[in-house]
């Protein structure tokens, strides 16, 4: 099959060396972001939002991901864990001292050791479940070398965590909602128009039009849930905390 073109940085082109710094914190969308995510950042702009409409599953947009670092593969991965965040992230999550760095050529090894700190069964984790599947990064025994302590011991027990979906697949929650006993269970960007500034980031990062300013009230959001696809964009680049995922009774 022949996979789609994206345009990117540049001087992600150009440069003789990339170095990938990802940060060790939770993300809505594929639950623990990582070095294999954090390629991403070589697309520019509004480009990156646009990627959520394309691949609308958590595989569909990891198997995207790793399509990205096989393009063009930064040639150092150092993660950024002394200060984590834990719950809501990427954006919207709470400080968590790790006290961990990890660096590796390999950014399938810096997900799986990062994933397994935070107590994530790495094969959860979108990225990393399609790396593997697809035998990429896998290096032999003999050519790993780990210099760190047991991973047991930097284990974060009681890491606030992504509640992990049973379904990743979005088309299949469309219909899923119109079944109202589970919609009233569904994880969604809720918007606090009281702490709203107007700024209408959110409205500009939707990839599929799903969110538009009030008509008449100022500083009020108004999400299109049928429209919406859980990409949690919006939330991600809000600076002002007026944008939470959790559930909410529908029509509340």
């Amino acid at each position: 099959m022949r996979k789609a073109s994206i345009r990117v940085a540049s001087a992600a082109v150009e440069s003789d060396l990339i170095i990938s710094l990802p940060k060790f914190k939770n993300h809505e969308l594929v639950y623990l972001t990582g070095a294999i995510k954090n390629t991403l950042g070589i697309v520019p702009g509004f480009i990156k939002g646009k990627q959520h409409a394309l691949y609308q599953s958590r595989n569909s947009f990891g198997e995207f991901l790793v399509d990205l670092n096989e393009a063009l593969l930064p040639h150092y991965f150092l993660m950024d864990g002394i200060m984590g965040m834990e719950g809501p992230g990427p954006g919207q999550g709470l400080p968590r001292m790790a006290g961990v760095i990890i660096g590796s050529t390999n950014p399938l090894l810096v997900d799986i050791t990062a994933s397994r700190i935070a107590g994530y069964d790495p094969m959860l984790i979108p990225t990393s479940r399609v790396a593997f599947f697809r035998k990429k990064w896998m290096p032999l025994d003999d050519d790993t070398a780990y210099d760190g302590p047991e991973i047991e011991s930097l284990k974060i027990n009681d890491w606030i965590k992504i509640p992990v979906s049973s379904n990743s697949n979005i088309s299949l929650q469309f219909v899923m909602r119109r079944i109202k006993p589970l919609r009233k269970l569904e994880r969604r960007p809720v918007f606090l128009h009281d702490v709203c500034t107007g700024c209408l980031k959110c409205v500009k990062i939707c990839p599929v039009n799903a969110i538009r300013p009030h008509q008449t009230k100022e500083n009020w959001i108004v999400l299109t849930d049928s429209k919406c696809i859980r990409c949690y964009c919006c939330a991600e680049v809000c600076t002002d905390k007026a944008v939470k995922v959790r559930r909410k009774l529908f029509g509340v």
